[in-house]
């Protein structure tokens, strides 16, 4: 799920233009994938993967 998590949390912090209320960092969701991969490689879909499995890894197991 982190992947999942960085992408929406990608989305929902960008700034947002006041006139026309669209993102000004990503038009999408595939356009976010795009970017993370190109400028942070693939291990920038699992940043929080350490504090996401501090969380929920006692829970689980």
């Amino acid at each position: 799920m982190t992947p999942f998590d960085v992408v929406s949390t990608r989305l929902y912090n960008q700034p947002v233009d006041p006139k026309t209320g669209a993102g000004q960092l990503y038009r999408g969701i595939p356009d976010c994938m795009i970017k993370i991969f190109r400028t942070e490689g693939i291990l920038g879909f699992y940043k929080g993967f350490g504090a996401s499995f501090l969380r929920l890894g006692p829970h689980t197991s």
